[in-house]
């Protein structure tokens, strides 16, 4: 009798583990053939872009710093590629920065001229040598004008408002008088919120609204928010290693609440009014295109802009006519020079000479 129950719990047993066995196999094929899938589709859909790409020397542009998060080497010269798996390059290109960690284009300031202040991330002019960024033509067609580049690809509005919380732009920009530009890109929404960002970002500053709707500091997201900080990191991991996650966060990105909206206008609005307080000049921002994203047509940039109109900040929509594509690097996803020549004339007539900012020469 004892050998009958042993004999038909080692045979349940037995049909146990082999529907586990089954199971699994289906999961794994299931997997495979949705990973493949995704894959074709991916590969087919030229505004995903390619998930391999290649940067070489790319980290070693930063230092860590406590305060913004990230910042530029100072005083240093580095070349930095992007390229394709197969071998084609997005591009080649060379920066240099001052002592204050500044892309530079070998401007030479004169106390006497007024200032012209970039902020963001699209500014920098990453993936293009000097001659191709907005700020040289800056510099070459405004010679009266002292340039200052405050723009690190990958910053949001947040480093703005902590660079001019802290008080030393006045001690290195020596002119009172000028302008300051901020370029905002769709995705600095994603920057304000904390998502969907590289692990290296999390230490960059989080504000937030306290219980009386006031903003405040609240330190770096991966101090004021570690676990939410880690799942956005887990769930960034997984959409490099899974052409299905991939796919489905191209269909579902990070959904952008009013709160978000008026975060971000709140945090441009506080960075505007510490600027004119430090300042005799006047604060500009500049709406950009977004290669995945039209953001002429996007609400959430209507209501953007309504925000900081309530609060006097001047907004500029920045869209070139024609084929976008043709402003992008062969990425799909990078301003090329293009881009950027007209994002300097835009300034020039649109910000500069209203201002009356510099001898134009051009």
């Amino acid at each position: 009798m004892n050998f009958m129950k042993r004999d038909s719990a080692r045979f349940a047993s037995s049909i146990r583990y082999r529907r586990f066995l089954l199971w699994l196999c289906s999961l794994g094929l299931i997997i495979f053939f949705t990973e493949m899938t995704s894959f074709v589709v991916v590969h087919l859909r030229k505004d995903m872009g390619n998930p391999w790409m290649v940067h070489q020397n790319f980290d070693s542009l930063f230092d860590r710093n406590d305060d913004l998060g990230f910042v530029l080497k100072k005083s240093e010269t580095r070349r930095v590629i992007k390229s394709f798996a197969d071998g084609r390059v997005v591009f080649d290109a060379l920066y240099f920065t001052d002592s204050k960690g500044r892309r530079t284009v070998g401007e030479v300031c004169d106390p006497g001229h007024p200032h012209i202040l970039l902020f963001g991330s699209a500014l920098f002019g990453l993936g293009l040598n000097d001659p191709d960024t907005v700020q040289y033509r800056l510099h070459k067609e405004l010679p009266d004008s002292n340039i200052f580049n405050y723009s690190v690809m990958g910053y949001g509005p947040q480093q703005m408002l902590a660079l001019l919380e802290k008080g030393d732009l006045s001690g290195e920009v020596f002119s009172s008088e000028g302008v300051a530009i901020y370029a905002f890109e769709f995705l600095d929404f994603h920057r304000v919120m904390g998502v969907r960002q590289d692990s290296w970002f999390y230490g960059s500053p989080h504000y937030d609204f306290n219980r009386k709707g006031e903003l405040q500091r609240n330190g770096s997201f991966r101090k004021s928010r570690p676990i939410i900080t880690s799942l956005h990191q887990f769930y960034l991991l997984g959409t490099r290693v899974s052409h299905f996650l991939k796919l489905v966060d191209s269909y579902q990105p990070p959904r952008i609440s009013e709160n978000d909206i008026r975060l971000t206008a709140a945090i441009i609005n506080q960075s505007k009014k510490l600027y004119e307080e430090q300042f005799h000049g006047k604060f500009y921002v500049l709406i950009l295109p977004s290669p995945s994203v039209p953001l002429w047509k996007e609400e959430r940039i209507v209501d953007l802009m309504e925000f900081l109109g309530a609060e006097g900040v001047t907004c500029l929509t920045c869209v070139p006519e024609g084929d976008f594509q043709e402003y992008l690097m062969n990425d799909g996803t990078l301003y090329n020079a293009k881009f950027h020549q007209f994002l300097a004339d835009q300034i020039i007539h649109d910000v500069l000479q209203k201002e009356k900012i510099g001898n134009i020469t051009s």
